[in-house]
């Protein structure tokens, strides 16, 4: 659609890392991004994804990829064709700021080496912007700055 901004979302890593529990949000907390005018969000996690979250997606007009992500080389492929990525930490994350695409991270209020303490831009992407948690297990603060930030982008 002209004039719409396509954003892609990764809300989940690889459960199998065990500090997951820390940096990956329940896709119902990106429920206010998705009614903000003149954006399209398109999902990047590979699938399967849960009935829940595909029913969630379909109901807010949100692009489901889930079922065409095989690998890498299938997220860059979508990666490229979006205006900007919204991410946890994840390979996602990485992978769009390595290919240059604007990316804002979601960072959990614990951090981790790669991202420094309550910074907010990286040391390693260029075009990544930081919007850290305030607390462990409230990602509401940093939802809120993500939308705010998308309103006047």
């Amino acid at each position: 659609m002209p004039g719409t901004t396509l954003i892609g979302l990764s809300w989940a890593g690889s459960p199998a890392m065990p500090e997951d529990r820390w940096r990956s949000i329940a896709l119902e907390e990106f429920v206010p991004l998705f009614g903000l005018p003149g954006l399209r969000f398109v999902a990047l996690q590979k699938g399967p994804l849960a009935e829940a979250e595909r029913a969630l997606l379909q109901a807010h007009g949100v692009i489901d990829l889930s079922d065409e992500i095989g690998d890498f080389t299938d997220t860059a492929g979508a990666i490229s064709a979006l205006d900007r990525v919204v991410a946890v930490d994840s390979a996602v994350a990485h992978l769009a700021g390595a290919l240059g695409t604007e990316t804002w991270l979601l960072n959990r209020a614990s951090s981790e080496w790669r991202w420094g303490w309550q910074q907010a831009a990286s040391f390693w992407y260029p075009r990544m912007r930081i919007f850290n948690q305030a607390a462990i297990g409230d990602w509401s603060g940093a939802i809120r700055n993500v939308a705010q930030a998308l309103l006047s982008a």
